[in-house]
């Protein structure tokens, strides 16, 4: 095809052009979605991260608290107790007697009281139990504190400090938090108490001093898990969990959750071993709730414009991508209406040029076919010499192949033709086809093969090939119409060749013919230009070349002078180290393959005999028919072959349709299609499917090796001698 009849490259991409709209115009609308939901998405993310921030914090603050409370109270305890040991000190020796009745010691008790705001009251308690002496204080003490906890432990032997609830009178809102006692002990035995009682107001001092966190209790427990001391709070303390319920205390504080309404209160608990007390800071539950609240507030503020904004640019991308498809639809449209006017261009062209295309290809074809009867008339009236008769059938076989390869060569142009690369020797494919190509140059002309040694193999197909160099060599044949010389030259291309292809091989056609002007030149490689009368060539030779050339990777070239000769050079990359070291597929003998059952289909007369006596040539069994409804009723009526040989081209049913219906009587039936148009639609799926295809013409060879592809092996029979005739 000429370059006017191809489309322009904006032509051809603007259908292209329509997937990427729609791929576009779906990330738009993608883009809309996540506008929606990667704000939310984000928005509760933070809400977690920010939930699980400020409970961790709350958590944070109850420990600090706890800890702080616990060293405050273990301090003022610990004042009481060197306080207790003062008193001991102060009044050893003394008899009681002496003690209840000393000024010094009243006073010593009064300072001690008057430096150490924890201490309420102290009293010092006689052994039969009679307050001896004790320090003013405004509710009255009875004389008897022989019911008191802590005298009858002292009583019983307890001899270390010990902390007791405490006492039983007294006003309420004087009564004291607990008391601190340590017993008396005179010539090693038990010499009545000294009592401090521990104030309450005091202590909650210290817990207020703690800074506890916003709506947070905090609760002293004594060692039995009595409730000792609370600091008021906001909301309602849970009862205490039993002591022996609560994880192991000590100098660090425990977390955990009490039981109770709404989730429980948030606890930190800390020991104080040495006097036996526990101290728990709570928080009801959710405490961090308003902070929490108010910061969710403001990333849904912040959430809310930025999913705003980004919803309005993917609205507003999606909007214009809308626009562009009603443009694209115009324009795919107008496309279609120009296509429309360029496939009636096409047409017309095409008549054009299958007019140019007649007279040469009637040229050809009448000298193939006047070879052909004239062969035919003389071998009849030369019967009785059988040497004349196989000369004069080797022209009409000659002539055959030469219209084959005509044929060939149109389908190649028009790129109908399946291609099959292989790995080629250049100077082997040249050896075997060396006497065609001195024939087809003829008897004026001398011809000379000069073949470089260790040369590349190149990828190509070798029919292709073989059609180039011998539309090389008719071209250089018709430029010496008085005969002259041929060379035909392989030639490895070195580094640093003119093309700067090095690894291609270059294949060289040299004539000593009248040779070409530059204007002759320069358009020789294009399509139907020649210079030849009308009705003597078609002017598609050295276009096929060029084509053939590049789709390799190549290129094609012309040296030429007008009066001095022409060259015409052909280079084509080397192949690929691993398919240049494939090894060429080994020809089938015609004997080869095993016995047959064939049925074989074809319309026309002339070739189906042909077909059927090739087929007893080579040792198969054939059945022929002359259309596929008869084929079809003999595999339904059970009759066994194994392959069917089919004219693809066939008329009511097709080829396809015969071999379809064919595989479902017989599933494991070979198929082998024959046409004259190997690149029809339908055959590259039958590929798949275990199917080959025969172009025609064939040989017996061709026709031998498409069986042995297909034919399934079977062990069951006995492959026979191939039959004499």
């Amino acid at each position: 095809m000429s370059d006017t009849l191809r489309p322009a490259p904006h032509e051809a991409s603007a259908p292209a052009a329509r997937p990427r709209f729609d791929a576009a115009r779906r990330a738009a609308r993608a883009l809309l979605l996540t506008s929606i939901v990667l704000p939310l998405l984000l928005f509760l993310g933070a809400g977690w991260y920010d939930q699980v921030t400020l409970a961790h914090e709350a958590r944070t603050r109850l420990a600090a608290s706890a800890t702080a409370l616990a060293e405050q109270t273990n301090q003022a305890l610990a004042s009481v107790d060197v306080s207790l040991s003062r008193i001991l000190d102060r009044v050893a020796g003394m008899e009681w007697p002496t003690i209840a009745s000393s000024p010094g010691a009243a006073a010593f008790l009064q300072r001690l009281r008057g430096e150490q705001a924890t201490i309420g009251r102290i009293v010092l308690i006689d052994p039969s139990g009679m307050a001896a002496l004790a320090s003013p204080a405004q509710t009255p003490l009875p004389a008897d504190l022989r019911s008191q906890p802590y005298f009858a432990a002292a009583i019983d032997g307890a001899t270390g400090l010990m902390l007791t609830p405490p006492p039983k009178t007294g006003a309420p809102a004087d009564a004291p938090a607990f008391t601190l006692s340590r017993t008396r002990i005179s010539q090693g035995a038990f010499d009545g108490v000294v009592a401090v009682d521990v104030s309450h107001r005091a202590l909650a001092g210290l817990m207020r001093a703690a800074a506890l966190p916003r709506h947070a209790r905090a609760v002293l427990f004594g060692p039995a898990g009595q409730t000792l001391l609370v600091l008021p709070g906001t909301g309602v303390l849970p009862a205490p969990p039993p002591l022996a319920d609560l994880p192991a205390l000590g100098a660090e504080p425990a977390l955990m959750r009490l039981p109770g309404a709404a989730g429980g209160n948030e606890a930190a608990l800390i020991r104080l071993p040495r006097f036996g007390l526990t101290v728990m800071v709570a928080s009801p539950p959710f405490d961090w709730l308003g902070a929490w609240l108010t910061h969710m507030a403001i990333l849904a503020v912040f959430a809310v414009l930025a999913g705003a904004a980004l919803w309005l640019t993917s609205w507003l991308v999606l909007a214009q991508a809308r626009r562009t498809e009603a443009q694209l639809a115009l324009l795919l449209s107008e496309i279609a209406r120009r296509e429309e006017v360029e496939h009636t261009l096409l047409e017309v062209q095409k008549m054009e040029a299958l007019g140019r295309l007649s007279g040469g290809v009637a040229h050809e074809f009448n000298n193939l076919l006047a070879a052909i009867l004239g062969s035919v008339e003389l071998a009849g009236r030369r019967v009785q010499e059988p040497e004349r008769v196989l000369r004069l059938l080797g022209g009409i076989r000659q002539a055959a192949e030469r219209g084959a390869i005509l044929t060939a060569q149109m389908l190649t142009f028009a790129r109908s033709r399946a291609v099959s690369r292989q790995a080629i020797d250049v100077n082997q494919l040249l050896g075997g086809i060396e006497a065609l190509l001195r024939g087809t140059a003829g008897s004026l002309v001398r011809v000379t093969f000069d073949l470089a040694g260790d040369l590349a193999r190149v990828e190509a197909d070798p029919v292709q090939l073989e059609r180039a160099l011998l539309h090389l060599v008719m071209n250089a044949r018709d430029a010496m119409p008085l005969g002259g010389e041929l060379v035909v030259q392989t030639r490895p291309l070195p580094p640093d060749g003119a093309s700067g292809a090095a690894g291609s091989v270059c294949i060289a056609v040299r004539d000593t013919g009248e040779g070409m002007s530059e204007k002759v030149r320069a358009s020789a490689f294009e399509p139907f230009f020649t210079t030849r009368e009308p009705g003597k060539g078609t002017g598609l030779g050295l276009s096929m070349v060029h084509g053939f050339a590049e789709q390799l990777g190549g290129s094609a070239r012309i040296e030429s002078r007008f009066g001095e000769g022409t060259t015409v050079r052909l280079i084509l990359p080397a192949a690929a180290p691993e398919a240049a070291a494939a090894p060429p597929p080994r020809p089938v003998a015609m004997n080869e393959s095993r016995s047959l059952d064939v049925l074989l289909v074809d319309d026309e007369p002339s070739v189906r005999a042909m077909t059927r006596e090739m087929l007893i040539e080579l040792g198969h069994r054939p059945v022929d028919c002359a259309g596929g409804r008869a084929a079809l009723d003999l595999l339904r009526a059970g009759r066994g072959f194994d392959v069917l040989i089919v004219d693809f081209a066939l008329k009511e049913p097709d080829g396809a349709a015969i071999a379809t219906e064919a595989r479902a009587i017989l599933d494991d039936l070979g198929i082998l299609f024959m046409t004259g148009y190997v690149a029809q639609d339908g055959l590259g799926e039958w590929a798949g499917r275990g199917a080959a295809a025969i172009a025609k013409p064939f040989q017996m060879a061709d026709l031998a090796a498409a069986l042995a592809k297909i034919a399934k092996p079977d062990r069951s029979r006995v492959v026979p001698l191939r039959r004499s005739r």
